[in-house]
């Protein structure tokens, strides 16, 4: 289980199930990323985001990003070329909300993904 400084569990304590949901443009965004990327590097996302949402220690790197105060949300990484990014927040009880799905596009953090996901936590 990843935990964050505050306490706060990116992963489903215990191993209880939560459903996985998308808002706006994130399931778009995962299917456009997951066609455009070798499919045994897509398959490692998507095994992330299977084992989160069932609670297991995730395979990926996982970190909680920056955000406005009050925001939170976790940043699926997968390196490499390209890297891959999914950002998700777990705000609501028994799901896992995927809030964007993309390709790495530049070095450090992207400030453009930052307030999209923002806007879209903001929106839930």
């Amino acid at each position: 289980m990843v935990t964050t400084s505050d306490g706060d569990s990116a992963a489903a304590a215990g191993g209880v199930k939560r459903e996985v949901v998308y808002v706006k443009q994130a399931e778009k965004e995962l299917k456009q990323m997951f066609g455009s990327v070798p499919k045994w590097r897509a398959k490692q996302v998507a095994t992330c985001i299977a084992y989160l949402a069932d609670g297991v220690e995730p395979n990926l790197e996982i970190r909680q990003l920056a955000l406005s105060k009050g925001l939170k949300a976790w940043e699926i990484k997968l390196n490499g070329s390209p890297g891959l990014r999914v950002v998700f927040t777990s705000k609501l009880a028994g799901k896992l909300i995927i809030l964007y799905a993309g390709k790495k596009t530049a070095q450090g953090t992207d400030q453009e993904m930052i307030r999209t996901v923002e806007a879209r936590l903001k929106a839930l």
